[in-house]
């Protein structure tokens, strides 16, 4: 919490974002957790979850936040940063 740069409040716009997100099969507290990014901003929400994972990819274009699985995500940044240090 002390590397916090921001701290989102779960006023009513997150809880009726999380309700809308609800709606499409998100399990609660993931919802709000995915309002919570989405209103925070977020470049990106990383989980181990792979039911929030599939939903996630599923209503992608519903989404206004990227959701992926830290392990593939930093697999991904590591190889793109590779790929630009060989090309220099």
């Amino acid at each position: 919490l002390s590397r916090a740069h921001q701290t989102i409040s779960a006023g009513i716009d997150i809880r009726i974002r999380g309700k809308n997100l609800e709606l499409l099969g998100f399990q609660e507290f993931d919802a709000l957790h995915l309002a919570c990014a989405e209103i925070g901003k977020a470049d990106l929400f990383l989980t181990t979850d792979d039911r929030l994972l599939r939903r996630a990819k599923r209503y992608h274009e519903q989404l206004h936040i990227q959701v992926e699985n830290p392990s593939l995500w930093l697999q991904e940044v590591n190889s793109d940063e590779r790929f630009r240090d060989d090309r220099s």
